[in-house]
């Protein structure tokens, strides 16, 4: 379902961490921690809040570099108070730590009931983050449309009551995905990663939701620790059923297609061809294509230029994008 003037995503960068010795991703040195904010018609619809202050104990251990809300929101061109609706992904300390900043407007702050019991285990989070008043309190049993497009999805693993959001945007279906997963290569392998699953009685059920998320057939999944894009130009074909030599439906490869690259129809010749790893080899008798890994001459395609989101090969009748 697509809405009026559609949802638009922006990508907040919420706080870099440190991590200690002990922390299974030590050898990383630390890491960064996007929230998500979508602009709706309705008003912005905030997916985390990052990593909160006043607490010595997350201090000590993985001294955050702290980035205030509202100074997120506005270098994205956001007033805070545009923000009518918050979404915890779980309640770990770095996910739901500027909660608070949205309660004195009794903005709604929605949490899986799963997570809230969670959240009331010792060591779990911060206590004081999670202490969400009851007025603002939106508690969710698994999948809910919260707005016209958008909808919290169940995506336990991570945590017993983790959740992500669906976003019809305008370019396409869009999975906030949180900490489904800690990096898009587990999407990519379709095999989570045990160091960010709850115990190991969740591992069957996160496999379960990445498995769920890939379902859904989202144009593109966001992380809330890797800023990589999911599915690349390559991933994406491979997602779709292809492998190296495998055709692919030309209709797949277009559905990749930004507005601005379905413009480029009105292309002028491109005459500069770059080298890459990966080209489209489009395959006339059966309207298929192949991946094969040569650089981008191609018998079908006339032009040849690169994007901000792929290459993009043309000719008369319209772009195909990888």
């Amino acid at each position: 379902m697509r809405v009026p003037s559609a949802p638009r995503i922006e990508r907040l960068l919420l706080a870099e961490i440190t991590f200690p010795e002990w922390h299974p991703r030590f050898a990383d040195g630390g890491c960064q921690v996007f929230g998500y904010a979508i602009r709706h018609p309705d008003g912005v619809i905030l997916f985390d809040t990052g990593v909160g202050t006043g607490s010595s104990f997350i201090d000590d251990l993985y001294h955050p570099r702290v980035v205030p809300i509202a100074e997120a929101l506005a270098q994205h061109g956001i007033d805070e108070r545009d923000v009518v609706v918050v979404v915890n992904s779980h309640l770990h300390f770095d996910h739901c730590g500027q909660n608070e900043f949205f309660h004195d407007r009794g903005v709604p702050i929605y949490a899986q009931a799963a997570e809230m019991e969670a959240a009331q285990t010792f060591g779990y989070t911060v206590p004081e983050w999670v202490a969400i008043p009851q007025r603002s309190l939106r508690v969710a049993h698994g999948d809910e449309d919260i707005a016209d497009g958008v909808s919290l999805i169940e995506t336990i693993g991570h945590t017993p009551g983790h959740q992500s959001l669906m976003v019809e945007t305008g370019d396409g279906r869009v999975i906030v995905g949180g900490q489904c997963v800690y990096c898009a290569d587990e999407l990519t392998a379709r095999q989570v990663a045990a160091d960010n699953v709850h115990d190991e009685s969740f591992v069957e059920a996160a496999r379960q939701s990445l498995d769920r998320v890939i379902a859904f057939d989202p144009r593109e999944v966001v992380l809330a620790h890797d800023a990589t894009q999911w599915p690349s130009s390559a991933d994406a074909l491979l997602r779709i059923g292809a492998a190296i030599g495998h055709p692919v439906p030309m209709d797949d490869v277009r559905a990749f297609a930004t507005p601005e690259e379905a413009a480029l129809a009105e292309w002028d010749a491109y005459p500069d061809v770059e080298v890459r790893v990966l080209r489209v080899d489009y395959r006339d008798e059966n309207d298929a294509v192949v991946i094969t890994d040569t650089v981008p001459s191609h018998p079908m395609y006339n032009y040849c230029k690169r994007t901000v989101s792929g290459w993009v090969f043309m000719n008369d009748s319209g772009p195909a994008v990888v």
